[in-house]
C-alpha cells in the first residue's frame, strides 16, 4: 500500500502511525541489499551510503518509505462489519485476535467471513464457530496463518477505489472454491503434475517450515508460491498461475498441519 492509500486509512482510524523503519532495500542497483537509511534534521530527505561499490556511494531514497503503520483490530473490525452489511450478527470473538464479521453472498454462494490479527492460531475454543460456518474463509491481517481452514491474507480481500474501500468479490469466492479436477481426454495428460507439485511442496515445508514472518525465506503464503512457480518452470519449462496454487496450498498446508500435530 502507498503512503497515500494508508493516509486515507488513517483518517479513518483504521491504522495508527508506528515507529519509522530504520533499514530498507537500497534501490541503488539489482543486488538489493537491505541498508540503514540516513535521515537529515528536516526528516524531509533520507539516503543510503553504499559500502559495496566504488561506483554508487550516496543513494537518495524518499523518506516517506519508511513510514510504518499498525492496525487497531476492533476500527478494523467494524470498518468490515459496516462494509458487509450482513443480516448475520457480526461478534469479537477473542479480543483483538480474533471476530466474525458476517456473511457475504458471492456469485458460487454465501461465504462466513472470520478476522484473523496476525499468523496465529484461532483460539480452540472458537472451533465450533468455525465447524457451524457456511463455508467460512478467515481473512489475516499480515502473513496467513496455517488454519486448517481456507484463508486470503487482508490487502487480497479488498482493494481501494477513489478512495473507498471494497469487497474483492472474486478473490474471496475464489478462496473458498473446491479444488478444480483436471478434465482429462482420452489419452490426454493433466496440463499440471499436481502430485509432483505437492511432492515440491511438501519439501519446502521440510526445509523452510511453515510460511511466516520469522522465516525470512519464506515470509508469506506469496514466496511458497513463488517457489512452487519458480520450480514448474525449471521442471517442465511452464508452471500454473498462483491463483491455481491457491485452490490447492489451503488443502496442502492443513494437511501438513495436521502431520506436524501428530509428530
Amino acid at each position: 500500500m502507498g503512503n497515500g492509500i494508508m493516509s486515507v486509512l488513517a483518517a479513518i482510524e483504521l491504522v495508527k502511525p508506528y515507529a519509522a523503519a530504520s533499514t530498507m532495500v537500497c534501490p541503488g542497483c539489482e543486488q538489493a541489499c537491505v541498508e540503514p537509511v540516513h535521515v537529515k534534521d528536516d526528516q524531509q530527505e533520507a539516503f543510503i551510503v553504499c559500502e559495496h561499490r566504488d561506483d554508487i556511494g550516496r543513494v537518495a531514497v524518499d523518506a516517506e518509505e519508511l513510514n510504518r503503520w499498525v492496525f487497531g483490530f476492533d476500527a478494523l473490525h467494524q470498518a468490515i462489519v459496516e462494509l458487509l452489511d450482513s443480516s448475520k450478527p457480526a461478534r469479537i470473538l477473542s479480543q483483538q485476535q480474533f471476530s466474525y464479521v458476517g456473511q457475504l453472498t458471492t456469485h458460487s454462494g454465501a461465504v462466513d467471513l472470520f478476522l484473523l490479527a496476525g499468523n496465529v492460531d484461532i483460539p480452540h475454543t472458537h472451533e465450533a464457530d468455525m465447524r457451524g460456518a457456511v463455508r467460512p474463509l478467515v481473512m489475516c491481517v499480515g502473513a496467513v496463518a496455517v488454519t486448517g481452514y481456507p484463508a486470503l491474507n487482508l490487502a487480497d480481500a479488498f482493494f481501494f477505489n477513489d478512495g473507498a474501500l471494497f469487497l474483492a468479490q472474486d478473490a474471496i469466492a475464489s478462496a473458498v472454491a473446491p479444488p478444480a479436477t483436471d478434465k482429462k481426454k482420452t489419452g490426454a495428460k493433466p496440463q499440471h503434475d499436481w502430485m509432483a507439485y505437492k511432492q515440491q511442496f511438501d519439501s519446502i515445508i521440510a526445509q523452510f517450515g511453515f510460511p511466516g514472518i520469522d522465516e525470512p525465506e519464506l515470509k508469506n503464503q506469496a514466496a511458497l508460491e513463488k517457489k512452487l512457480v519458480e520450480w514448474g518452470e525449471s521442471e517442465y519449462g511452464e508452471a500454473p498461475s498462483p491463483a491455481s496454487l491457491r485452490r490447492y496450498l489451503p488443502g496442502w498446508l492443513t494437511e501438513a498441519a495436521q502431520q506436524k500435530k501428530k509428530g
